[in-house]
């Protein structure tokens, strides 16, 4: 049944590409509109491809073919063997070009088939996997630098867009090509170390508590760190019996909670009261899976430009709970193959699920960040009481141009709350507030083309806006 549903969702794809061609095929009045566009400075751009590439169709015509080494281009777009424009290609290349753009590469399939949809620029994501593929053009003066000496792909698209300005991600699928087989690189940055502060909240009670603290000293191969539980539960003989043997044998420090329902707070006054150089926030009965959790992500917040990580996180059944939240899906903060099993099922799974990923936003449980990070963005909002704290904490760093990273080889067992959370009308609001500007023009590492109202990477034969799917369905987490 299983292989037979994941057919099934190949097979729609591949109808949904097919639809999704025919609504983006260009009118002949539109090639003309382009064919007409006056640059104030065309730029001439030099095709470099291992084959000769037909342009005779394009609409845009101050291009060459040349070689690397003769190139007379202020851009030198880069080509895969055998790679086909469409026939507007060159123009919205040229048209980026005339914006500032250093760098600039597009969408993509293989003959009318397997489209890659991809994200706007995500340094930690490239690192991960080849997304931008073999089409890229650089401004002429950046290739100079050192672009020759750059040998594969991979190397030449990292090379470029870390020393680049400005990187521009056209979302149209405009060139045509067989790809490479994906190849995920399981990369980590220098190892680091400093005191961890984890931050427990307890609502939950005894039992849920003992098997965080439990977890975290039987799996944890680093020792440099300390737990301070935030204490909101009901009273329980044995749980005032556990807070005082960790006070006595200095195992965890216990803040007493003086709102025990506003969770955003509670964190906060935890945060508070940390001597760590770093925070990782967890509630009780999360449990973790990775012994080298803490110096994994240690080690990414070091990175550069990155100002929070999350990990992977499951569900007691090891399905998925969290891979990176995509802010409007469902017009919600959703996460993609969310209660999927964590097994590889195709390549869309794999650059999502499995990779080291740039995301706009990150659940609570497993979210590690600099304490100074956390101070310096004011915490958590404590308007929102209930949920959507972690999200919304993550959208202001991302306002700063820091990157928000998930990291797959640290995961997480969660424990669904025996209850929701409700979310009061200023909750909501301010979530509202925070996120309309994402509803409205889509979430920056989830490609327009996509659909955002299935669990899975699916083109969008038809898109549809997350704030008309936020409307329909309201605030779900």
């Amino acid at each position: 049944m299983k292989n037979g549903l994941l057919n099934h969702n190949i097979s729609m794809n591949e109808d949904r590409y097919e639809q999704y061609l025919i609504n983006h095929s260009l009118t002949e009045q539109e090639l003309d509109q382009q064919r007409q566009t006056r640059f104030s400075d065309a730029p001439l751009i030099s095709v470099i491809c291992p084959s000769r590439v037909r342009l005779d169709e394009q609409t845009y015509l101050n291009f060459e073919q040349a070689q690397a080494y003769n190139a007379k281009g202020d851009y030198l777009l880069f080509l895969p063997k055998g790679a086909k424009l469409r026939a507007d290609a060159m123009y919205r290349f040229a048209v980026a070009a005339a914006e500032g753009a250093d760098c600039v590469y597009c969408d993509d399939d293989e003959g009318g088939k397997n489209p890659l949809f991809k994200p706007d620029y995500a340094p930690q994501t490239l690192k991960s996997y080849n997304y931008i593929g073999g089409a890229l053009m650089v401004h002429r003066e950046l290739y100079a630098k050192d672009g020759s000496r750059l040998k594969t792909e991979h190397d030449f698209a990292l090379g470029m867009t870390q020393k680049a300005g400005k990187v521009t991600h056209l979302p149209y699928v405009l060139v045509s090509a067989k790809r490479e087989p994906l190849q995920i690189l399981p990369w980590r940055p220098k190892l680091k170390e400093g005191l961890v502060s984890v931050i427990i909240c307890n609502r939950a009670g005894y039992e849920p508590l003992k098997n965080t603290l439990l977890g975290i000293e039987q799996v944890s191969i680093y020792e440099n760190y300390e737990c301070i539980v935030v204490d909101a539960a009901p009273y329980d003989a044995r749980l005032d019996r556990l807070y005082r043997n960790l006070e006595q044998n200095k195992a965890a420090r216990t803040v007493h909670g003086v709102a025990d329902k506003n969770i955003a707070a509670l964190f906060n006054q935890g945060a508070e009261q940390a001597k760590g150089n770093y925070l990782l926030f967890l509630m009780a009965g999360t449990v973790p899976r990775s012994a080298d959790f803490m110096e994994r992500l240690m080690e990414m917040t070091e990175e550069k430009n990155v100002a929070v990580v999350g990990a992977k996180l499951l569900n007691d059944d090891d399905t998925l709970n969290s891979c990176g939240i995509v802010v409007g899906l469902h017009g919600g903060l959703f996460s993609l193959y969310e209660n999927f099993r964590d097994k590889p099922k195709d390549d869309n799974f794999r650059r999502i699920v499995q990779s080291v990923r740039n995301v706009s936003a990150l659940r609570l449980d497993g979210l590690f960040m600099k304490k100074r990070v956390f101070v310096e963005n004011a915490g958590f909002d404590i308007t929102l009481s209930a949920v959507g704290f972690a999200e919304e904490f993550c959208l202001r760093v991302a306002k700063r141009r820091m990157n928000i990273v998930y990291l797959p080889a640290v995961s997480f067992t969660v424990k669904k709350p025996v209850e929701m959370p409700v979310i009061d009308a200023q909750n909501s609001q301010r979530l509202m507030d925070s996120f309309r500007p994402m509803l409205t023009h889509g979430d920056p590492q989830f490609n327009p083309n996509l659909d955002y109202d299935c669990n899975s990477i699916q083109v969008a034969a038809k898109s549809v806006s997350p704030l008309i799917l936020h409307q329909k369905n309201g605030w779900w987490v």
